[in-house]
């Protein structure tokens, strides 16, 4: 007589993982959608594989271009700031060769800011980013 509570106990409980799905939910093999981020690079108005652009506005000038390039000459004179911006896509720097017309020196720069003293002459720049690069080189007088 002890059987029928525990039959019925039994019972209960299948009843109730029944209706609970007591089973783990089957996999799915359809793929999830990672996040994406939106990537944008400083605006620039050469093309990719173009020769870099120059733009002179008084004393200051700037130099833009996409990927590896060496760009026309131009004068800087006196105290300089050097900014390069970054890479948006890869977050690096790239490096910036700063070739003097005069002198031949070329020394490398990677730093985003340089302060560049008793400047004087014709130069070019020659920067080495990857290919998809947008990159801008900005002289401002100090």
């Amino acid at each position: 007589m002890h059987r029928l509570p525990f039959v019925s106990l039994i019972l209960g409980v299948a009843v109730a993982l029944a209706a609970c799905g007591g089973s783990a939910p089957e996999a799915s093999s359809a793929p999830t959608a990672a996040p994406t981020m939106a990537v944008t690079e400083p605006p620039v108005s050469a093309k990719p594989g173009g020769k870099p652009i120059v733009t002179v506005d008084g004393a200051k000038v700037r130099v833009e271009g996409i990927g590896v390039g060496i760009s026309p000459q131009f004068p800087l004179t006196g105290n300089v700031l050097m900014k390069i911006t970054a890479c948006t896509a890869t977050g690096v720097t790239p490096f910036v060769v700063l070739r003097s017309a005069t002198t031949n020196l070329a020394p490398t720069y990677v730093d985003p800011e340089t302060h560049l003293k008793n400047l004087s002459g014709k130069y070019d720049v020659e920067i080495s980013p990857a290919q998809s690069c947008a990159w801008v080189v900005e002289f401002i007088p100090e």
